[in-house]
């Protein structure tokens, strides 16, 4: 279905008053309230580092894996190609392999360091 200009500056006049009137139907902000900042101590900005940091290590390997089963698919053959394959496939699996042991190695040197 083909929609004109007009219909769709009805659409958006229209949801964009609905919008609005949400907006003004909630209930008013009062400058008393005091706002509370949540303050992080270290350890507890490093625990959330480590946990940003391996989710990204995760996907990087997850990637890797991705990009090695596409130039095995798309090898044709090709010993050369199916090399690369393997190289790729095998960083995979370093990468999940390192994503699995920093998580315990990191416990271990903490208990080693005292923290």
């Amino acid at each position: 279905m083909h929609r004109t200009v007009a219909q769709f500056r009805r659409l958006a006049f229209g949801l964009a008053l609905t919008a609005l009137g949400i907006a003004l139907s909630g209930e008013p902000a009062f400058a008393d309230e005091p706002t509370v900042i949540a303050v992080k101590t270290l350890p507890q900005v490093i625990d959330s580092l480590i946990v940003w940091i391996t989710g990204i290590a995760f996907a990087v390997a997850t990637l890797f894996g991705v990009i090695a089963g596409l130039l095995y698919l798309s090898a044709g053959g090709d010993p050369a190609q199916v090399e690369r394959a393997k190289v790729a496939f095998k960083a995979s699996v370093v990468g999940y392999a390192i994503v699995l042991l920093a998580p315990g190695l990191l416990t271990i040197a903490k208990s080693i360091l005292g923290g």
